[in-house]
């Protein structure tokens, strides 16, 4: 589950595997993404971030989240790659002005992309506190880490 303030742009990073567990690769892929609670769907605005690492960004613009009544959103990305469809399904938390800490979704609070070296993800470590949620793409080890609230995991 993904957590978004209500009434707020949010930029979630996401990316894209196959059913076995491998990274799609996105160049020359297609991708486009829905939003839905039951009663309202809307579109959200994608865009590839990294096509060899299979890095996708979708935005969800404050317009559509400002005026709901019900909190869980199931988003469902499509990724069109070589005649191959693939879907990502995930759901979204719709919450009122969180106060403490920051959810950080792969970017940064101006929306930049949280990536680097093995190096780069110790030192940011340092500056995190435990009510901190943060995904860092290693560009060492070509993977992804998540801050658990004291440590990369």
């Amino acid at each position: 589950m993904i957590f978004i303030n209500k009434g707020s742009t949010a930029k979630i990073v996401k990316v894209a595997y196959n059913s076995k567990g491998g990274v799609i690769g996105l160049t020359n892929a297609v991708i486009t993404a829905s939003f839905s609670n039951g009663d309202t769907a809307f579109a959200g605005a994608v865009s590839i971030i990294n096509e060899t690492l299979g890095v996708y960004m979708l935005t969800i613009a404050s317009t559509d989240t400002s005026s709901l009544i019900v909190r869980d959103l199931q988003c469902q990305a499509s990724i069109l790659k070589d005649s191959v469809r693939y879907a990502d399904i995930f759901y979204i938390k719709i919450v009122d002005n969180r106060d403490s800490g920051i959810i950080y979704l792969a970017t940064s609070a101006t929306g930049q992309l949280l990536k680097g070296t093995s190096a780069e993800r110790i030192t940011k470590g340092g500056e995190l506190g435990a009510t901190d949620i943060m995904i860092w793409i290693d560009t060492t080890e070509l993977t992804t880490y998540s801050w658990s609230g004291s440590e990369w995991i």
